[in-house]
């Protein structure tokens, strides 16, 4: 019994360990799985509504805004510049940030997208003054008309997660906001950072 047991715990281990190692396991293995992969890919591509409530952002960008390193700490004043164009044929937007901050120049690349299988907007972040990929899924209110990032990165000092809500509000042909929140020692979310932009001078909307 026991020679049996242990064969069939070897034979579990193996079977696992196979498809941990198999690449390309689901993919189609037909021309059937394969049409019916690519009815279903169509389908997803269909509604392009979501990208399209975010069209007013795409254009150059002055921004003016401030943030709070920590809590209670004085609020920096930033003046970022910004350029947003639309990727992959209008799936998605390449967000670019140029600001300087106590003489130090930073880069901030946004790529935002809608994700058709989750139902929701997908948010990656890389920067020049924070080298960790911060990712984020976020959730359009149709009743404010706001985008709500809930988005996670880690701390290199201490391993440990991070947690902001960013929201992007006020979308108007000419202008709009971005904020960044933490949660309070009370449970109140506030904000700690808050750019406003506005359509650069002699800058048309596309």
């Amino acid at each position: 019994m026991r020679w049996l047991l242990l064969m069939l715990c070897i034979s579990l281990t193996c079977c696992h360990t196979d498809d941990q190692t198999r690449f390309g396991l689901n993919l189609p293995q037909n021309g059937l799985e394969y049409e019916q992969l690519g009815n279903v890919l169509l389908d997803l591509d269909a509604d392009r509504n979501p990208m399209r409530r975010l069209r007013h952002l795409v254009g150059e960008w002055t921004l003016l805004g401030s943030y709070e390193p920590w809590p209670d700490a004085a609020k920096i004043e930033i003046r970022p510049v910004a350029r947003i164009n639309w990727i992959l044929a209008q799936r998605g937007l390449e967000c670019r940030f140029w600001f300087s901050s106590d003489g130090q120049a930073t880069e901030d690349l946004f790529i935002i997208q809608w994700d058709p299988v989750t139902k929701a907007y997908d948010l990656r972040i890389r920067s020049t003054g924070w080298p960790v990929m911060t990712t984020g899924k976020g959730q359009w209110n149709q009743q404010n008309g706001t985008l709500d990032f809930t988005v996670k990165t880690i701390n290199p000092d201490t391993g440990m997660t991070i947690r902001i809500l960013y929201r992007l509000d006020q979308i108007q042909p000419d202008s709009h906001r971005w904020q960044q929140f933490r949660t309070t020692t009370t449970g109140e979310l506030v904000p700690f950072a808050t750019m406003m932009a506005t359509r650069a001078v002699n800058e048309s909307q596309e």
